[in-house]
């Protein structure tokens, strides 16, 4: 008898384990970096690509699929193209929406209602996503993202990265709350004659215009909001500096600006035309920048908006006080002409330096990732890039016409040219602190706190 009783309890411990890491499997992490997602789209078309094109030509259509995610039938979904100056029509791997509750009203994935798919566009590593979210997220609000193993009509697609939409669990986890404006100024205008009276080129700048009609040129207001708050934004960012916490999270932004600069993110409000970024305004009515693309990391992308694309050795050497001169970007100009908001950014920027590329834990994360992905990539035939170019994009620049950077290439001589530069140099109590303390806790209170509820920048440390 007892040795029956025995056994049915051992039965009974077995089926509560196995049932809980069933829940365990089921309340994983969407993004969860040491997963490689399966996603399976079946069209009723065998045209699905023609019409996935022909839809991303003619406006914002969504072409219907069946969807599995990990198995798990999510029934019919729409499906286009993301936006991407990279499209070519026939391109055998492009940037993928799914939109979960096109079909059927309140499907959702986790709290998400869409999938955002990335081709990893100009990055032959295929880490350069994950990777530079990863780090991102540690200082200032940033989406997530890992991979994901793309079958479409049986076919595999590809592997692709798998990163976190701006949706309500990413709003919630960053500002409390879904309910703020939310504005994207897209990289790609879809009218490109601008209006009477309107500045010729001020993009996403935040430059001030005649009108506040001028900034539906640029930006597209995507959630709650309008125009006018937008104005206002470049009013007081432009003409009242004095006042723009009130209206800006300053120290969130210097954060963002640290991050491209040491990161060589120049597809952002940084570089180039100031687009790919989004805007949300939080209960407090304050602006947050977020930026919207990060395959372009790591000197990707190399225009700064000023003269010809930047060779290997200006990248590894860029200013780490690029345009604070240039009032055709009034969010760095403005800001740090501001003599502590210049001492907060530089703070940020030696932060990112001495903990994430110093140390070397940067190339440490991009050499395991790329390891991690390897069998999958290997069964890629849509990969842009050959399997001998992912195994050199880590430590040279590939391709003739794109020149890609390596990622340790490129940030290795940045390292050390940013740790010999003035603006960089650390007082003599800093660095006798360092040697009992850890970088984090030079910067406590952002380092510790970055996602809660921001304060103002005046009362942080100086």
């Amino acid at each position: 008898m007892n040795r029956t009783f025995t056994f049915f309890f051992i039965l009974l411990a077995v089926g509560k384990l196995s049932m809980l890491q069933a829940q365990s499997g089921a309340n994983k992490d969407f993004f969860d970096p040491q997963t490689i997602q399966e996603i399976d789209l079946t069209f009723k078309s065998e045209k699905w690509r023609y019409l996935l094109d022909s839809l991303r030509y003619n406006g914002d259509g969504l072409l219907n699929a069946e969807l599995k995610v990990n198995g798990k039938s999510f029934g019919r979904v729409g499906i286009r193209i993301r936006e991407s100056g990279g499209f070519q029509p026939g391109n055998q791997r492009n940037n993928l929406h799914i939109q979960l509750d096109n079909v059927s009203s309140g499907q959702q994935l986790q709290g998400y209602k869409s999938i955002r798919l990335s081709s990893a566009l100009r990055d032959p590593s295929m880490v350069r996503e994950v990777l530079a979210t990863d780090i991102a997220g540690k200082f200032m609000p940033a989406p997530k993202a890992n991979y994901a193993n793309l079958t479409i009509n049986g076919k595999y697609y590809g592997l692709m990265v798998n990163i976190e939409p701006f949706e309500a669990p990413f709003f919630e986890r960053y500002f409390e709350s879904n309910n703020g404006a939310f504005y994207y100024c897209p990289a790609i205008r879809k009218d490109t004659i601008v209006r009477a009276g309107c500045l010729n080129g001020g993009y996403g700048t935040l430059q001030l215009e005649k009108t506040e009609s001028c900034y539906g040129d640029n930006f597209v207001v995507v959630q709650g909001g309008g125009l006018r708050d937008l104005a206002e934004l470049s009013r007081v960012l432009n003409q009242a500096p004095a006042q723009i916490e009130s209206i800006l999270d300053v120290d969130r932004t210097l954060w963002m600006l640290a991050y491209n600069n040491v990161l060589i993110n120049l597809y952002s409000y940084s570089g180039g035309k100031s687009t790919g970024y989004y805007l949300y305004r939080d209960a407090d009515g304050r602006f947050t920048p977020l930026i919207g693309d990060f395959n372009f990391t790591f000197g990707s992308y190399k225009s700064t908006g000023r003269g010809s694309d930047l060779s290997l050795l200006q990248l590894q050497q860029m200013d780490p006080m690029l345009n604070v001169d240039n009032a055709l970007k009034p969010l760095i100009n403005k800001l740090l002409s501001n003599p502590h908001y210049a001492k907060v950014y530089l703070s940020h920027l030696r932060t990112i330096l001495f903990s994430e590329l110093l140390t070397g834990a940067y190339e440490t994360k991009a050499k395991q990732l790329q390891e991690f992905i390897k069998p999958a990539l290997a069964n890629d035939v849509n990969k842009a890039y050959s399997n001998t170019d992912f195994d050199r994009s880590l430590i040279a620049t590939i391709g003739r016409l794109t020149q890609i950077p390596g990622i340790v290439e490129l940030m290795n001589e940045r390292v050390r040219f940013l740790k010999r530069h003035p603006a960089l140099a650390v007082c003599r109590l800093q660095l006798q602190r360092s040697k009992q303390n850890t970088v984090k806790n030079l910067w406590p209170m952002r380092w510790k706190n970055f996602n809660s509820t921001p304060k103002s920048v005046s009362s942080r440390p100086k």
